[in-house]
């Protein structure tokens, strides 16, 4: 997975949970700076990921990744679990 689609997961769990950018930079306590740099790709500190996350009511899980798998797994969402 790389930077750029973690931040595109980030984007799209924010956008269905109905919120602006401006409330989860808010509530996770990080700037809208941060936050744009987060859904883009961009270095941030781990910390405020992590924090970012946790508003969205995601976890970051890591996985081994086998040599042959090039497919970005998802991060695990409340909503994606049944």
């Amino acid at each position: 997975m790389t930077s750029t689609t973690l931040g595109q997961q980030i984007a799209c769990r924010r956008s269905q949970l109905g919120l602006s950018q401006l409330s989860v930079a808010a509530a996770a306590k990080v700037t809208m700076s941060t936050l744009r740099r987060i859904e883009t790709g961009d270095n941030v500190r781990f910390s405020s990921l992590l924090h970012v996350l946790e508003v969205l009511g995601c976890e970051l899980t890591l996985t081994q990744a086998s040599p042959a798998d090039s497919e970005p797994t998802s991060i695990p969402c409340p909503s994606d679990r049944t």
